[in-house]
């Protein structure tokens, strides 16, 4: 950001970010861009090849619990690290990173659960532990 003079009144101006910036974003987003178009062609031949042999229900739910996490994860630590990238108000932003987790942290814990349905209330307990103290920070 810098001040340019029109007429006798200053304005500020933005010039975007430094170069390594801009390169660290372009970079995260060609990362997220090939990571979704990768886990959607899975996805669409996982869902062929689930139909093709009539499987159980139980494992197309895990199968498309998989996928919604391949993608669901990927975004969200796009979002997270452009919220690092571009941290200019730190008072808002450390709330918005925190509640960016729980995104994650909820798909992990929900695909586990039905992959491994005997310890699923563990991991139920470290979401609700860590949903908890996300809604601690706020108060």
């Amino acid at each position: 950001m810098c001040l340019e003079f029109c007429g006798r009144l200053p304005i500020i101006v933005d010039d975007g970010l430094l170069p390594h910036r801009k390169d660290q974003a372009l970079v995260a987003r060609i990362i997220v861009m090939s990571s979704v178009i990768v886990a959607l062609a899975a996805g669409i031949g996982m869902a062929v090849g689930l139909a093709l042999y009539h499987s159980e229900r139980h494992t197309v739910a895990w199968y498309v619990g998989g996928l919604s996490l391949v993608v669901t994860v990927p975004l969200t630590l796009y979002d997270i690290s452009m919220h690092m990238l571009y941290y200019v108000r730190p008072e808002l932003q450390a709330y918005y990173i925190r509640i960016l987790w729980l995104v994650i942290i909820y798909a992990v814990e929900s695909w586990l659960a039905l992959r491994i349905k005997t310890t699923a209330i563990y991991f139920e307990t470290l979401r609700e532990a860590y949903e908890s103290y996300c809604l601690y920070c706020f108060f």
